[in-house]
């Protein structure tokens, strides 16, 4: 129950200061000021955060745009480095043209003379004019012995104006010697 005190302001006491009071009032007050000063801290954390947030997916998507232009030529490099390793190879098996012909020179008999040479999938066509049949003979010998290998064929032999004419088909030959 509260007592109502009826009397004029002038006869009413006092209020006196007492620590009892005091924490009455103010202990609810500090205690809704600390909660303000919490919730304004954890506000100003969260929006902190999400600025910071922000901040890190703007540098994961330039970042993203730098790995996918790195991916880029990434593969440009490996196409680079796939076509290099395939001049490599090819340069590796590659016929070489110019010592084939340089060999084929040296087992070239005097007397014979080449006026064509072909070489289609692994098959080596050579015609050529002969003074007489030894040194035709010869030729075919030589290149039965030709380091490249290969079964030299006789595919042709004509006569005509005191020379003979033949085709030679070489199967089987190898690329290197």
């Amino acid at each position: 129950m509260n007592n109502i005190n009826l009397l004029p302001v002038e006869y009413r006491p006092k209020p006196s200061f007492s620590p009892q009071s005091f924490f009455k009032l103010f202990l609810p007050v500090l205690l809704v000021f600390i909660l303000l000063l919490w919730v304004l801290s954890v506000s100003i954390d969260i929006w902190e955060t999400k600025a910071l947030i922000r901040e890190k997916e703007g540098n994961i998507e330039i970042l993203q745009k730098k790995l996918a232009s790195v991916d880029t030529e990434l593969n440009s490099l490996l196409v680079i480095e796939n076509l290099v390793k395939n001049i490599e190879q090819l340069e590796e098996s590659s016929v070489n043209f110019t010592y084939i012909l340089d060999t084929l020179e040296e087992a070239t008999p005097v007397g014979v003379e080449l006026t064509s040479f072909n070489i289609r999938e692994m098959v080596i066509s050579i015609q050529a004019e002969g003074e007489n049949l030894s040194v035709i003979s010869t030729f075919l010998d030589n290149l039965y012995n030709w380091e490249f290998g290969g079964r030299p064929a006789l595919s042709g032999l004509n006569y005509s104006n005191d020379k003979y004419f033949f085709s030679v088909q070489i199967e089987g030959w190898r690329v290197s010697p």
